[in-house]
Parts: C-alpha cells; structure tokens; sequence
C-alpha cells in the first residue's frame, strides 16, 4: 500500500517515491491496481475517501457526464447508512457471478465444500458408531454357513 501525505498547503506526497504528487497521479495509480492511503500530515487523519471523492469530481469537470445528476441525487438521499446497504447488494450480486463461473467450470463453490464436509462429519460419526457399538464388519459379512 502506498501512502500519501497530505500537507496544509494542499500538496500531495507520495511516501514511497519521495516525490510530490498530483491528484491524476494518484488516480494513475488506483488504475494500475495499486492500493492507496491518503494521511494527513499533522493529525495523521485518513482523509483517502475525501481525496478519492476529490479525484472523482476532477474527473466529473474534464468529463462532464461522467456520473449522471441522478445518480449523484441519489447518493446524496439515500446517505451513507443506504449507501453501506448499496455496497452490501453490490457485493452479494458479485459474490453471485463468481459462484455462476465456478458452476460453469465444474469448480468447487464455497458452499459446495460445505455440504462435502457435512456429509463426511456424518460418515466419521456413523463409522465412530459402528465402532463403538462392537460389531465386527468382518463377522457381519462372512458367509453364516461356514461356522
């Protein structure tokens, strides 16, 4: 994770590469996949939510349309407990989709694994019960006209 020091002055600096930067740069790097955090320099506060919301309006003014005035409505009504709810559905549709990819593979889901170790906890306590209660498998199939 990099982190970002944010002075008073408003200037950006990237720990990492001891240099200065930008809100773009930041954006550059959240593309690539690279996890950040964004700390006030005098409190040590972490303000990477207010950066990002930041980064996103920048964007909004170079490309207008971005995000629609509805959607922004929205996410000003609903606040944040909604928002935090919204997140939740978002993760459960996603949560969905991989679980149809590992189906369409023939991959193990979670809860495929699941019903497996159930049904083999029921197995172990049934075998720990024949064992207990002393029958003797090999007696039980021996032919009964040999004795």
């Amino acid at each position: 994770m990099v982190v970002i020091k944010r002075y008073q002055n408003r200037k950006l600096y990237n720990t990492e590469t001891k240099k200065y930067i930008t809100l773009i740069g930041i954006a550059e790097l959240i593309q690539q996949g690279i996890e950040i955090q964004v700390k006030d320099h005098l409190t040590g506060e972490d303000i990477t939510a207010f950066t990002l919301t930041q980064i996103i309006l920048d964007q909004e003014k170079k490309q207008s349309g971005l995000l629609s005035n509805s959607y922004l409505t929205q996410i000003i009504q609903i606040g944040s407990e909604r928002i935090s709810a919204f997140q939740q559905g978002s993760l459960h549709r996603i949560e969905d989709q991989i679980e149809k990819h590992l189906r369409r593979f023939q991959i193990p889901t979670n809860e495929d694994i699941q019903i497996l170790s159930h049904q083999v906890d029921e197995l172990t306590e049934k075998i720990d019960k024949i064992l207990d209660d002393g029958i003797d498998i090999e007696t039980e199939n021996k032919d009964p006209l040999e004795n």
